[in-house]
């Protein structure tokens, strides 16, 4: 009897033998599995990762090389219109170099009209050059006649009723009162102001007596005038 539950006790430890080693067997066998599965699934991680920064790489490439492309069009484009603006400033100046020359022109061709109607005309004398005038001849005649000392006085008279024959054309005290900028220097001289940029923007300001003459302006200024002068507006 005691054999016989010996026997089956055996019998029962090495079933639970056999059954714990399947059991252990499966069980290695799953966390193998489960440890592939981990592996796989990390690789495929790790490929997925370094796909996208494959792609991501050279996405930045291609919008490296995009940026680059714009910049070199844009600075191409740049120097075109810095081209462009410096053309046409040249030709802007050169416009307004044969606009001045050609404004000198007119105004050197009226000043010669203007000279040509005011040139005295004297029939050529080349030997006149050469001599003496009426003056000078008087003034030589009263040196060489050798005049005694009471005699001075009366050349000396006469010297000046020469000179005074033929007086300097200029200006009237009346007509220099007159006028209104002669009257303005004169206050601000005796107020110590002529000097001074007070007095030379109020200066300014003041109209002239006279307007300027047509022959003493440009084409522009003498335009401006006309226009002024046929105009409803203009101030009669």
């Amino acid at each position: 009897m005691a054999e016989l539950e010996y026997r089956a006790n055996e019998a029962f430890q090495a079933a639970k033998a056999r059954l714990d080693a399947e059991k252990l067997d499966r069980e290695t066998h799953r966390r193998e599995f489960i440890k592939k599965l981990i592996l796989d699934r990390r690789r495929a991680q790790q490929a997925e990762r370094e796909s996208l920064q494959e792609a991501e790489r050279k996405r930045m490439e291609e919008l490296k090389a995009a940026h680059e492309a714009q910049r070199r069009q844009d600075t191409e484009r740049l120097a075109e219109m810095e081209k462009e603006r410096l053309r046409r400033l040249a030709e802007e100046r050169a416009r307004a170099r044969e606009e001045a020359e050609r404004e000198q022109s007119l105004k050197e061709a009226r000043l010669e009209a203007i000279r040509m109607k005011v040139r005295p005309i004297v029939p050529d004398d080349p030997s006149r050059l050469l001599s003496s005038t009426a003056v000078s001849q008087n003034q030589h005649r009263l040196e060489q006649s050798h005049p005694l000392p009471e005699e001075m006085e009366g050349i000396e008279l006469r010297r000046f009723y020469l000179t005074i024959d033929n007086p300097l054309n200029t200006f009237t005290d009346k007509q220099l009162q007159s006028d209104r900028r002669t009257r303005l220097s004169a206050a601000l001289f005796d107020a110590g102001l002529l000097d001074s940029d007070y007095a030379r923007d109020l200066l300014a300001q003041v109209p002239l007596e006279r307007p300027v003459r047509l022959e003493m302006m440009t084409s522009l200024e003498a335009e401006e005038r006309r226009m002024k002068g046929t105009s409803k507006y203009a101030p009669r």
